[in-house]
């Protein structure tokens, strides 16, 4: 059960938020407007609300996020004295020398799963059917080496697995659908151009 005394920030989880007397309805009366159940929010109710601003990819502002703390808290901004849920802690070099082929990685879970293995050094070969936003992927982590790969257009599938192997490291495979994440480790070199 939530603590009902103590204030509702953008850091606390959504969990919190959906247990508490104020904030529980607040949640809810969002979701009805766009349509769907509180279940939704299932799979992320240990992150913090704040979250979920830089999950909707646009989505949900920041503004909504801002509202809804102070509807929560009489119209007062309560002090954010510490951060609670999750915070996300980069493994840097962890996917050095391996490539990842992420589908779906234009958006959701896919486009959050190439952004870490990016972030921790790991060449991603970014698949998905949205071709602008794919190179918005790459555009937002300059520094990576993302090769994006839209299935629907058959010059970039062609540019992409002609591109160069990089030397030595290993493939990995990771797949992203929706909420089912699998993923496979190839024990063999690969034998394709890009796929390396």
């Amino acid at each position: 059960m939530a603590d009902t005394t103590k204030s509702l920030t953008a850091h606390s989880t959504v969990g919190t938020w959906l247990e508490h007397p104020v904030g529980g309805p607040l949640i809810r009366g969002l979701l009805q407007q766009a349509g769907v159940g509180d279940d939704a929010l299932g799979p992320v109710s240990g992150l913090p609300l704040q979250q979920l601003v830089v999950m909707s990819q646009g989505k949900m502002p920041q503004q909504v996020v801002d509202d809804l703390v102070l509807q929560a808290n009489g119209g007062v901004a309560p002090e954010e004295t510490e951060t609670s849920g999750w915070v996300e802690k980069v493994t840097l070099g962890r996917f050095t020398g391996k490539t990842v082929v992420v589908t779906g990685a234009a958006g959701g879970i896919g486009r959050a799963t190439a952004e870490r293995i990016a972030r921790e050094g790991g060449r991603v070969v970014a698949v998905d059917i949205s071709s602008d936003r794919l190179e918005g992927l790459a555009a937002a982590l300059p520094d990576a080496e993302i090769i994006t790969w839209s299935v629907t257009s058959r010059s970039r599938t062609t540019s992409t697995r002609s591109s160069p192997r990089p030397k030595g490291g290993s493939m990995g495979w990771r797949t992203s659908r929706g909420s089912t994440t699998t993923s496979r480790r190839c024990t063999r070199p690969a034998t394709r151009p890009g796929i390396g």
